[in-house]
């Protein structure tokens, strides 16, 4: 009961911001963090290689120790026992053509991704929305649509082209050092040693942008039950997502558990959508609304799938 009490006087607090930039955006700063780090591990990695500096062999120890329970005594020696040295640099002016490209590059990336957050966050306060409750359809229904903004893609898709350039810049960088054999094989090896990081991070940008990969091609996601008009009715009705864990889902995943409850009453069992709602009393009406957006969608569809035949 204690629980319940807390988790209805939560939802009643404008607690909408809070959950937009915790839950529904938190990909945008990690992405940043992990284009940071990409880079400077890779970077880290040519340093090391070139210096005889390889740490395989204690990550080997501590997986022998940490999964077998047993392993060899170990000692090492980097760099035949000599100081690996870096220079000390003070500006923006004192760096290499190459590592100012990179330089450039981190700081373009940084700079989307935080203009990406403003918007987000500008668009909801444009949008009424300051002082909403996470549990307001009102906020819901912004989150649902907000991947498929314009310019929340167009964002995304500026991250996405810097991320794709990452690559090309590492072996144009591998080509201008061909002259020095250990450097040039030290960046191929960090680049091959890194390219699973890189590709796992454009696909977390392709997801970021609700998109998807098809035959080479970037195209939109399927464009489910919650980011459609059948979804409208939702907004005038005030949900229940208890805490925690209500507060910890995204809003994608309500759409799922409310799609899910909608089906089930349109079939005789209406205790799911019930519990969807702060009023369970409205099921009914909110069914009945649901249903019209839907037949109404669904009027729409048929008339542009007819026209489009008859053009053919």
């Amino acid at each position: 009961m204690a629980c319940e009490f807390m988790s209805g006087i939560w939802s009643k607090c404008p607690s909408a911001l809070l959950h937009l930039v915790l839950i529904e955006c938190w990909p945008i700063p990690l992405s940043a963090y992990l284009f940071n780090k990409l880079i400077n591990d890779s970077m880290a990695k040519v340093t090391m290689k070139m210096h005889g500096v390889d740490t395989g062999p204690i990550f080997s120890w501590y997986q022998d120790k940490l999964l077998w329970g047993s392993a060899a005594e170990l000692s090492l020696t980097f760099n035949n026992g000599s100081a690996v040295h870096l220079p000390e640099y003070k500006g923006f002016s004192m760096l290499k053509g190459t590592d100012k490209v990179w330089l450039i590059t981190q700081w373009s990336f940084f700079v989307v991704a935080f203009i990406l957050e403003v918007c987000v966050i500008a668009a909801f306060v444009a949008r009424g929305l300051l002082l909403r409750s996470f549990a307001d359809g009102e906020y819901v229904h912004f989150a649902w649509r907000l991947p498929r903004e314009h310019w929340y893609r167009t964002l995304v898709s500026v991250m996405m082209a810097v991320a794709i350039a990452l690559p090309l810049i590492w072996l144009g960088q591998s080509f201008l050092y061909r002259a020095d054999t250990v450097r040039f094989w030290s960046n191929i090896q960090a680049f091959l040693a890194e390219w699973y990081t890189g590709l796992g991070f454009l696909l977390s940008l392709v997801k970021l942008g609700s998109l998807r990969i098809v035959r080479c091609r970037l195209r939109d996601a399927p464009k489910y039950w919650h980011v459609r008009t059948a979804s409208e009715s939702i907004r005038g009705r005030m949900l229940r997502r208890p805490m925690p864990e209500g507060f910890l889902e995204s809003s994608a995943v309500l759409g799922a558990k409310i799609l899910d409850a909608l089906w089930c009453a349109q079939h005789g069992d209406i205790t799911k959508l019930e519990s969807c709602l702060a009023n369970k009393d409205e099921a009914k009406e909110v069914l009945e609304d649901c249903q019209g957006d839907q037949t109404r969608e669904g009027g729409q569809r048929a008339l542009e799938l007819e026209q489009t035949r008859l053009n053919e």
